[in-house]
């Protein structure tokens, strides 16, 4: 009978012989001593293995290669041993054979290892999860130890120590929806995949799970799609089909801790409002888009609509608006280059916190769940996390900002590598699209430095100042009668500090990360 699970609508058939996500490290630090041994043994898995792996149906059929290597561990002697067994042919079943360094009695207990992991960035094929993700064990008794020869008391048959899933994702009406990346989140740690080119199908390797919180999600084109399930179990040793059904709403996949036991994730861009005849909301299509000193943040005006009409277009700086204030409309989400206004009390809250707003690409409906970071937020994101990366200054797509890493991440294989977390200068890290989508899939973020939007006080100008060299975002938090905490990069400082509540910042949205 057939496994079913109503979180994806999936079907899944036995599977023996596959990889998992988990590390596959030695069992045990102490080395080998003794002599050397020979030993050959019959191994199977099951007629389905891991390296040349096909779909014929619904199943997955699977074969050794000749040459493939397996490591020896004692668990009767908690020791490794020195050297391989080696596949003699190819096929569902094969014969290993090599030479072992250790000591080996009879009635000890070996553990076969065939493990050649590799899951810091799948590409969502059969042909890369056989070259890198194989994992599978086997347990076989020494009957005899003879003349140096190792006879086990039976042939080893490996279990694999992974699930396969292949995802089949479609949108809320069930269309078919072509992903550039697809993250797979459990319990904060990702398991991603970024194919060579946009598909609708991808197959994901990744633990046994019992019962556990996943979250899928995909991008497509520019925008974030998302779907989350409660209690969902994949088991060791199965193949999934997985028909996803994903919602359009801009939640990145990277989970960050804003407090203690307080978990969330970032929208997929920095806020934007557009004028055309009317405003509306919106996330940045990437994570480095930002308007910068250009027609919309400059076309900002004090009276309604706010914009001039004839250089109508994208605002992504606001000012910050507190609750005594009498501005209405949308005006009381910053978008005005009066100095005043703004509200003058001393510890009031936002009058209308941005995350309130219906953002048309992060779910399209008011109140949906995102909000602004209060100070104690940001620093502790900064500050009081207890992880190997925090943030980098980097430079992305030809864009400067600050990269934060989630709370569990994995450099991707083939990216270059971090050379200095917490610090470094701009021009330290550079990333283009293709690395950078590996690392948005495995749970980067990046708050672009977008500068600062103020009047010129000389000629009463609006402008953009520091584009490109100055990250500003707000807090919701006011410090005094005229400004509010922001969080504030610039060159080597980083810090939170007051922003005048009338000049223009960025403003990046979170909400909740399911526990």
């Amino acid at each position: 009978m057939k496994p079913t699970n109503t979180f994806f609508a999936m079907a899944a058939l036995l599977l023996a012989g596959i990889s998992t996500i988990v590390s596959c490290t030695k069992d045990d630090e102490q080395p080998a001593e003794g002599k050397t041994y020979h030993m050959t043994i019959t191994a199977s898995k099951g007629g389905e293995s891991a390296k040349a792996l096909t779909v014929d149906g619904t199943t997955i059929s699977a074969t050794w290669a000749v040459g493939e290597t397996v490591t020896v561990y004692n668990v009767t002697k908690s020791a490794d041993l020195e050297g391989t067994l080696a596949a003699q042919s190819s096929g569902a079943s094969t014969t290993l054979k090599g030479s072992l360094t250790g000591t080996i009695e009879a009635g000890d207990e070996l553990k076969l290892k065939f493990c050649s992991p590799d899951y810091s960035m799948q590409d969502g094929t059969l042909e890369y999860i056989a070259a890198h993700c194989d994992y599978a064990e086997a347990t076989v008794t020494v009957a005899s130890v003879d003349g140096g020869v190792i006879t086990a008391s039976g042939n080893a048959a490996f279990e694999n120590k992974q699930a396969i899933v292949k995802f089949t994702l479609k949108n809320t009406r069930d269309r078919a929806i072509w992903a550039s990346a697809l993250s797979v989140s459990v319990g904060g740690t990702i398991y991603a995949a970024v194919p060579a080119s946009a598909t609708s199908e991808l197959f994901v390797a990744l633990p046994g799970i019992s019962r556990k919180d996943v979250t899928l999600s995909a991008k497509v084109d520019d925008q974030w799609y998302n779907k989350m399930q409660m209690g969902v179990t994949f088991v060791n040793g199965q193949y999934y089909t997985v028909t996803a059904k994903l919602e359009q709403k801009g939640i990145l996949p990277g989970t960050f801790s804003v407090a203690s036991g307080n978990r969330v994730h970032f929208s997929q861009g920095n806020l934007q409002a557009t004028y055309d005849d009317s405003w509306t909301w919106a996330f940045a299509a990437n994570q480095y888009d930002y308007v910068g000193n250009a027609a919309g943040n400059t076309s900002v005006i004090a009276e309604e609509p706010y914009i001039n009409i004839y250089d109508c277009g994208t605002v992504d700086l606001f000012g910050w608006v507190g609750a005594s204030s009498t501005w209405d409309g949308e005006n009381k989400y910053g978008i005005s280059s009066s100095t005043g206004g703004y509200g003058d009390v001393a510890g009031e809250s936002l009058k209308a916190d941005w995350g309130t707003l219906a953002i048309s690409n992060g779910g399209d409906a008011e109140n949906s769940g995102w909000y602004t970071c209060n100070k104690v937020n940001w620093q502790y994101l900064f500050e009081s996390r207890s992880t190997s990366m925090c943030y980098a200054r980097a430079t992305v797509c030809e864009k400067q900002g600050v990269i934060l890493f989630p709370d569990a991440y994995t450099h991707p294989n083939g990216v270059t590598p971090i050379p200095n977390s917490n610090g470094g200068s701009y021009d330290s890290k550079n990333y283009n699209a293709t690395a950078w989508a590996k690392m948005e899939a495995a749970g980067a973020v990046f708050l672009p430095a977008a500068g600062i939007r103020l009047r010129n006080e000389y000629n009463g100008k609006i402008e953009v100042r520091q584009d490109g060299r100055m990250a500003a975002y707000w807090s919701s938090t006011s410090s005094g009668t005229d400004a509010a905490y922001i969080l504030f990069v610039y060159d080597s400082q980083l810090h939170c500090e007051n922003g005048y509540r009338y000049q223009g910042y960025s403003v990046r949205l979170v909400r909740p990360a399911a526990e």
